[in-house]
């Protein structure tokens, strides 16, 4: 005999994902079985209630089954699936700052075309400061994503 849930956890466990995973001692709440289908059957609770608190529990099981999969995860698959991660964003921020800083010129010469008193001046300096700062976050960001590489790479060469 399987085990026995209430019908609104059975249909979020199923819209969730969750319905042909085994879900252990260390998946549930605190509470027991029992207690929790006497809170989804108690006659106060509104439909709403009953759904939202079926929901945290759908949650409550989802965190604990991506704890435990996070848990059993290596440090060489750990190191193996950041060092791809990074991979592909640093190429992309590279582009990135290409692409603002194409930006900023096509702005500067906006601002050289119209000269010192035409009436887009003002909205043309400031774009150029907005893009003058796109791309100082973009080299920043760049920045951030190289240390994190060396990081990376100094922890997953340690054992």
């Amino acid at each position: 005999m399987g085990v026995v849930r209430p019908l609104l956890l059975q249909l979020f466990l199923a819209t969730s994902g969750l319905a042909g995973k085994v879900l252990t001692a260390t998946h549930l709440r605190p509470m027991s079985q029992l207690e929790q289908h006497r809170q989804l059957q108690d006659p106060d609770m509104t439909e709403e209630e009953r759904l939202a608190y079926a929901r945290k529990v759908i949650t409550e099981v989802k965190e604990r089954l991506e704890k435990q999969q996070l848990q059993d995860t290596t440090k060489k698959e750990f190191c193996k699936s950041q060092m791809q991660d990074l991979e592909e964003r640093i190429p992309a921020t590279e582009a990135r700052v290409k692409q603002e800083k194409v930006e900023k010129l096509r702005i500067e010469l906006r601002l050289q075309k119209c000269g010192c008193c035409c009436q887009e001046r003002t909205s043309i300096e400031y774009e150029l400061v907005q893009a003058q700062r796109d791309v100082e976050h973009e080299k920043k960001m760049l920045k951030l994503l190289d240390e994190q590489a060396e990081h990376l790479e100094n922890w997953c060469s340690i054992g």
